[in-house]
């Protein structure tokens, strides 16, 4: 599963994904308020929630464990949901820079500083 990162869409890796579709079955989701997704006003937008939307979306595939990779904003979502969920085969992130620590490391995932 590839995630990307903020003001982008899932056509972000649409040159990567080639690379991968002989290999693997490779899912690239617009997270909820980007691309085609809905794009409410109520919602929460936060990294921990948008993990939790991926998962329910890999147990509705019937997927048990996946690959997932990130850029920027997609990156602190594969971590986190590797963190929160446990469910992770494996976790590649571009750019998550200080927004990537665990919620387990003690730092808040967008503190200053």
């Amino acid at each position: 599963m590839l995630l990307h990162g903020f003001g982008a869409n899932k056509d972000h890796f649409t040159l990567v994904a080639r690379f991968l579709t002989p290999r693997y079955s490779v899912i690239v989701p617009d997270h909820l308020g980007f691309g085609e997704s809905a794009h409410p006003l109520a919602a929460d937008y936060a990294p921990p929630t948008q993990a939790q939307r991926l998962r329910a979306l890999a147990q509705a595939l019937g997927i048990q464990s996946l690959h997932l990779g990130g850029n920027s904003m997609g990156g602190q979502i594969a971590l986190t949901y590797v963190d929160r969920m446990g469910r992770g085969r494996s976790c590649a992130q571009r750019r998550a820079g200080r927004h990537s620590a665990p919620a387990h490391a003690g730092r808040r995932p967008f503190a200053d500083g």
